[in-house]
C-alpha cells in the first residue's frame, strides 16, 4: 500500500486522500449517511465540510467542503461502553506509518501505540467529556501522534477510533 491511501479489503477498493465523492461512491457505494459539520457562524461564506458515514464498514470519510476531496479517514472499533457502540460495525484496520516498523491495529491499546510511536504530541490528551452524561463509562481522550494520526482512547486503554488526516 502506498502512502496516502487506504485499502478497504471487503470491497477490494483503495481510496486516496484527495479522492472525490464520485470516486468514493464508485468504490464503496452510496454512504449510509452524510453529515455536514457545523461551521459555528450564522452566515456560511465557505461551504461546510461533510462526512460520508459507512456504518457497516466502520468508516467515516471527511470531505473538504470547498474542494470536495477526502481529507480525513476515521476508523471505528465498536468498543462496548463507547457512545457509538453498535452504531458502527467494527473496522478491522491496520495503519502503517512512514518510518515505523510495525502497525497500529483495531486491537492495539494506547500502550501499544506509545511503544511504537513514542509519546503523544503535546503530552496531555484532549478530553471528550460530551458522552459522560449519556454514557456510564466516562469520557474518552484524544491523543495526537506524528504523521497525522489521532487515537480516541477509552478509560480502559482500548482504541475507540483512529483518525488519519493529510499533513502538509
Amino acid at each position: 500500500m502506498e502512502e496516502g491511501q487506504v485499502q478497504i479489503a471487503s470491497h477490494q477498493a483503495t481510496i486516496q486522500f484527495g479522492a472525490s465523492p464520485q470516486q468514493v461512491q464508485l468504490s464503496l457505494g452510496v454512504p449510509d449517511s452524510v453529515c455536514h459539520k457545523q461551521s459555528g457562524t450564522a452566515v456560511q461564506e465557505v461551504p461546510s465540510d461533510y462526512f460520508y458515514n459507512y456504518f457497516t464498514l466502520g468508516i467515516d470519510l471527511l470531505f473538504d467542503g470547498a474542494t470536495h476531496t477526502v481529507t480525513k479517514f476515521v476508523f471505528h472499533t465498536n468498543q462496548p461502553g463507547h457512545r457509538d457502540f453498535n452504531q458502527y460495525d467494527k473496522c478491522h484496520f491496520s495503519i502503517t506509518l512512514p518510518d515505523v516498523t510495525d502497525s497500529i491495529s483495531s486491537e492495539s491499546t494506547l500502550g501499544d501505540a506509545e511503544a511504537l510511536l513514542g509519546d503523544p504530541l503535546g503530552g496531555r490528551p484532549v478530553v471528550n467529556s460530551a458522552p459522560s452524561s449519556s454514557s456510564p463509562f466516562g469520557a474518552t481522550k484524544f491523543y495526537g501522534f506524528n504523521h497525522g494520526l489521532i487515537l480516541e482512547i477509552m478509560e480502559n486503554g482500548q482504541i475507540a477510533s483512529a483518525s488519519i488526516y493529510l499533513t502538509s
